[in-house]
Formats: C-alpha cells, sequence, structure tokens
C-alpha cells in the first residue's frame, strides 16, 4: 500500500465532534477543521456552515499558517546564554 502525501493546493476538512464541549466552546470552535497545502506551505483549515441572505447554503473557510514544529522549542536569540562572562570569578551583571 502506498503512503499517504500531502499534496500541493489541496486539503481536508473533518468534522469536529462538539457535544462534549461548553456551549461557549462550540460557539468558538469551528464545526469543521483540517489542514491543506498551498504553494507548499501547510495551513491549519477551519470551515464553517453558513447560510447567505438568500437562504442559500455555503461554507466560509479561514486559513492560519502552520509554524515550523521546531519553532515552538527555539529559544529566542534574547534568552541564549551570554559569552561576556570570561570566569567563574566575573560578575554577569
Amino acid at each position: 500500500m502506498k503512503s499517504w502525501e500531502q499534496k500541493d493546493m489541496s486539503g481536508n476538512c473533518h468534522k469536529q465532534d462538539l457535544s462534549s464541549k461548553t456551549k461557549e466552546e462550540q460557539e468558538w470552535m469551528a464545526p469543521w477543521s483540517g489542514q491543506g497545502m498551498i504553494n507548499g506551505q501547510m495551513y491549519w483549515i477551519n470551515m464553517y456552515d453558513n447560510v447567505s441572505q438568500a437562504g442559500n447554503d455555503y461554507r466560509r473557510m479561514t486559513f492560519k499558517p502552520m509554524e515550523a514544529a521546531t519553532s515552538y522549542n527555539n529559544k529566542p536569540e534574547s534568552a541564549s546564554k551570554s559569552n561576556d562572562v570570561k570566569s567563574a570569578d566575573d560578575i554577569p551583571w
């Protein structure tokens, strides 16, 4: 069996089970969510069921770029250890 591969310019959304969520969470969360790839960049997709003023059903989608998995683990440069300390006797402040 061939392994699954995310293809560019495609994505998918799955219906979320909101029955165990509070009313506030149900209003905040998208009923459909998933992921997709656009021009090689991965995005989170949220999809909402809507009805137009004319009474027609339609879906509204929002896209949010995914951060690289390592970006959550990287410290900002300002948090890195300073190289200004020359010896154990040198006071760093």
